[in-house]
């Protein structure tokens, strides 16, 4: 398949072409699967990604443990149209060309309610791609394939973020952890680059809303 080389090529695809979040859940359940919980996969006691973060008290680190394989997954679904390669640095997680030259990108992949991230940096690029999802945490957990496991999404992308949106929280010796705030005025704006889902205006801030899938809708077909 050739590949886009133009900004506005690359633009559009990344804001309006559904195929690489699909692609990219595709990938995630089938290449990680089960093989992210790792021993977990093969003990009953841990028959659940509810029963595995019982063990673990809370979510937490079971949120860290698909982090990367969401990085993964959506760098090898960009490549089948994007010329891409891994930055992974203070300033982005990948770099795409287009226009001639290498463009950096940030990831952030979140369950909860909000997106953060330590954002503090000069240098970290106005370039983001932001994953919110959530998983089927009732699903028996297997040493392979887990087609089904993301239940929901909200996928975006947007060249410059910080347009229409702030990463609100101050910097200390300790933490530099911020949480991304999207202003009520700026909603119209912010529409424009979310493929999956949508947004709602609450008092202030915007709130990320989710889209339900299926197993038909990622996989063309019905689940056997």
């Amino acid at each position: 398949m050739k590949k886009l080389t133009t900004k506005a090529e690359v633009i559009d695809y990344l804001y309006n072409d559904t195929s690489w979040g699909y692609e990219a859940i595709r990938i995630f359940e089938a290449r990680y699967g089960g093989k992210m919980f790792g021993i977990a996969s093969l003990e009953d006691k841990y028959s659940t990604l509810a029963k595995l973060e019982e063990e673990l008290d809370g979510k937490v680190l079971t949120s860290q443990l698909m982090s990367l394989p969401w990085h993964t997954a959506i760098y090898h679904a960009l490549s089948l149209r994007l010329t891409i390669r891994n930055r992974n640095d203070a300033v982005g997680d990948y770099d795409i060309f287009y226009d001639g030259e290498w463009h950096p990108w940030e990831l952030k992949t979140t369950q909860g309610d909000k997106f953060q991230g330590s954002t503090h940096s000069s240098r970290k690029t106005p370039r983001t791609i932001l994953l919110k999802y959530e998983v089927d945490r009732e699903m028996r957990i297997v040493d392979g394939e887990m087609p089904g496991l993301v239940v929901a999404i909200h996928l975006e992308a947007h060249e410059k973020l910080g347009a229409f949106s702030g990463w609100l929280g101050k910097p200390t010796k300790k933490n530099s952890r911020t949480t991304l705030s999207v202003h009520v005025s700026d909603l119209g704006a912010y529409m424009s680059g979310i493929t999956f889902g949508s947004a709602r205006a609450c008092v202030k801030w915007c709130k990320h809303l989710t889209h339900r899938l299926t197993r038909e809708e990622v996989y063309g077909k019905k689940a056997a």
